[in-house]
């Protein structure tokens, strides 16, 4: 079992470390929706009763929106944040507690949970590989363009219009320059070493928050997948199990 959470904190501060990240937000109180969940046909949408609501796919449990004091914090050109590229139609089903909302997807011997708390501004996202059959999984967040867009050509995850495909569209190169997903100047090197990525502006912070992979192939010095942007939006990733090694 692996957890990450994606957090919208709701103070705005620079650390060094983010094990209970609280990131922030300069935006004006606002009034709270219910807490709880509808069924709009396609999805379930999910309010936190902390500015922030979600919908889910019923089909296969993409996040299909995240939006948080009303902006949209999901989706490029149609793909959605979810696991790997987008799972096969599974079953989707919802729970309601108290205090937390629980939404299962299940599709072969995968089974994909997302949690939400009364009052939390988070996404707690679970991944459960029961057998080898599942040879791969990632989690991916993508992120509209023009959100977060200080970061631009200040990292070297950033990629900038004009750079190709080197491999397979995860290195690009532009006048003997390259850049890379799997790599960043401006982070860690070790996987153990980053348990977070995430971007801000002005106004918020939006944030993974990463397991340490003690247990994943490659331990946790192995280092694949971090965070790329571009004009098309910045994504954020976390790999719950490649077949690799060190």
């Amino acid at each position: 079992m692996v957890f990450l959470a994606l957090r919208f904190p709701q103070s705005v501060f620079k650390m060094r470390f983010l094990a209970t990240v609280t990131a922030l937000l300069l935006a004006p109180t606002a009034v709270f929706a219910a807490w709880g969940y509808t069924d709009d046909g396609k999805n379930y949408v999910i309010d936190t009763n902390a500015n922030l609501v979600v919908k889910v796919s019923k089909t296969n449990a993409d996040m299909t929106s995240i939006k948080y004091r009303g902006v949209e914090y999901n989706g490029q050109n149609g793909k959605n944040s979810h696991v790997e590229s987008g799972l096969a139609p599974g079953t989707v089903t919802i729970q309601q507690y108290t205090n937390v909302i629980k939404v299962t997807m299940k599709v072969g011997t995968l089974v994909h949970t997302l949690v939400f708390r009364y009052g939390n501004p988070n996404v707690y996202i679970f991944m459960n590989k029961k057998d080898s059959s599942i040879t791969v999984s990632r989690y991916i967040l993508r992120i509209p363009p023009n959100i977060f867009t200080n970061i631009i050509n200040e990292d070297t995850d950033w990629v900038p219009d004009g750079a190709t495909a080197i491999e397979s569209g995860d290195i690009n190169g532009l006048n003997g320059q390259t850049w890379s997903k799997h790599y960043s100047g401006k982070l860690y090197g070790r996987t153990m070493d980053y348990d977070w990525v995430g971007y801000t502006n002005r106004n918020v912070g939006m944030y993974m928050i990463r397991s340490n992979h003690e247990k994943a192939s490659g331990g946790p010095f192995f280092r694949s997948l971090v965070r790329r942007g571009g004009s098309g939006g910045p994504d954020l990733y976390d790999i719950y199990h490649y077949t690799m090694g060190t």
